[in-house]
């Protein structure tokens, strides 16, 4: 037998070895080495009935009968949400910038804000009125943003 051969053999028994025996050093049977190091791979967690990797939030949006569930890179704002949203061909909006506030919607699906009679589109995170712009929230994991249109005491959709 050859000389690089002979390393190449022992090399691959070296491995074997070690394949076999580390899982026992992290107190973990093989399967269950396997397991952890095929979820580690894929990095993903369920979140929300479906597969989101680490780097991506789960969230979800309504506005009137409307309703999407969405996957967004960590860090992304409501306002990011709606302009994948709005790039997808599932909603309609416009908006103006304002230095210091960022985005401020001024129309959503074809009903634009009412300034004389007082009715203007706010947006709720997990059922709470947000107290900041939509450009200027950062979501979070499980985020559900809804957008109602109406005066302040009572909203029409």
């Amino acid at each position: 037998m050859s000389r690089n051969r002979k390393i190449f053999i022992i090399a691959g028994l070296i491995a074997l070895v070690f394949g076999i025996l580390i899982p026992f050093f992290n107190n973990k049977t093989v399967d269950e080495a396997v397991s952890t190091s095929a979820t580690t791979s894929t990095a993903a967690v369920e979140r929300i009935g479906e597969i989101v990797p680490d780097n991506l939030i789960a969230t979800s949006f309504s506005v009137g009968k409307k309703s999407f569930k969405e996957k967004l890179k960590e860090g992304s704002t409501a306002y990011d949400l709606m302009q994948k949203l709005k790039e997808d061909g599932l909603i309609s909006f416009t908006s103006d910038y304002y230095e210091g506030v960022g985005y401020f919607v001024t129309s959503l699906d074809g009903t634009r804000n009412d300034g004389q009679q007082g009715k203007y589109w706010t947006y709720y995170v997990n059922e709470k009125e947000a107290t900041v712009g939509a450009s200027l929230y950062v979501l979070k994991d499980g985020d559900s943003v809804t957008w109602r249109y109406g005066t302040e005491l009572k909203k029409d959709i």
